[in-house]
């Protein structure tokens, strides 16, 4: 369910809001899927944190580029710290039924699979680390699992998360920083192609769906494009409501580049419109007129490269 609406969210442009509101309702109906299936009996409340818990870490994780591994790390500790908290929270106040017929030597009450060595037969999954480090305990009278709520337990929890999640989130962002190099040296560093191959697209991300300005210097810096002129960093925005063509640059404000829906038609109208947008601000801030023909003849000559010309 997850996937599906992560999936969808790609290709529809949605904003941040929708998105949240997205992530929550699928979040809430594959929990309660999951509890159906496995236990054949849905908790709503269990379904909503669930969704919860599913929007809130899409939303930490946040939709920018990753600025190296301390930021990745930071990031994924911060989901990985508030889905173990919430997910402590859920089990105490909706504590799991204990296993029936499922008893081990040693467990100290009826039917619980306790960890004793002897009672192998129906004992706990020794890498399940949500049971082994989460803050899980027998309830009084051995009517489930769960306990009440513990502070302890809950901070336990929400520092063993933040480190699992923050380790992991890292070695995600190296790895993916390893594929890229090896692309890169599988082409020959950078965008360098033979005349006649038209460019292959950039794989266009969900977090760049999600901010348009990310895909947009994505794009210029694939194709070498500097930002920068007369000594000053040029920045590119979104603005959903231009419509006044594919983008803008204005002699009042020569460092701003504002971009319209009509940019992200394809990468080709992006990489142009950039390029054409770039030459007049270029123009303006050598304190000149901003020719068309001049910012034109630029834009063209990336599409033609683009399309193998060049």
């Amino acid at each position: 369910m997850v996937g599906a609406a992560r999936g969808a969210l790609i290709g529809s442009g949605a904003g941040i809001p929708l998105a949240f509101a997205t992530d929550f309702v699928a979040g809430s109906v594959g929990n309660a899927l999951e509890q159906g299936i496995t236990t054949g009996k849905v908790n709503v409340g269990k379904s909503l944190l669930g969704g919860a818990e599913n929007a809130i870490s899409q939303m930490l994780y946040g939709t920018g580029k990753l600025n190296g591994v301390k930021d990745a790390f930071l990031r994924g500790a911060g989901v990985g710290a508030v889905s173990s908290g919430l997910r402590n929270i859920g089990e105490a106040l909706w504590p799991e039924e204990m296993p029936k017929g499922r008893g081990a030597a040693g467990a100290g009450l009826p039917g619980h699979a306790g960890r004793d060595p002897r009672g192998k037969c129906g004992s706990p999954d020794p890498f399940d680390l949500a049971e082994t480090l989460g803050n899980r305990k027998i309830s009084q009278g051995g009517a489930g699992y769960g306990g009440g709520f513990s502070l302890g337990g809950f901070l336990k929890d929400v520092a063993i998360g933040g480190i699992v999640g923050g380790l992991g989130s890292a070695a995600f962002y190296g790895a993916g920083r390893a594929v890229d190099a090896l692309k890169r040296h599988v082409a020959g560093r950078g965008v360098r192609y033979r005349e006649g191959r038209i460019v292959d697209p950039l794989e266009v991300t969900y977090d760049m769906r999600l901010n348009p300005e990310e895909y947009a210097y994505a794009v210029a810096n694939k194709y070498g494009m500097n930002l920068r002129g007369s000594g000053q960093r040029i920045s590119i925005t979104f603005d959903p409501y231009h419509t006044k063509g594919p983008g803008v640059s204005r002699k009042n404000n020569p460092t701003k580049i504002v971009l319209g829906p009509q940019a992200l038609i394809s990468e080709e109208e992006l990489a142009r419109t950039i390029s054409h947008e770039l030459n007049h601000a270029r123009s303006w801030l050598k304190g000149g007129w901003a020719p068309e023909n001049t910012a034109r003849a630029a834009e063209n000559a990336l599409g033609d490269f683009i399309n193998g010309g060049r």
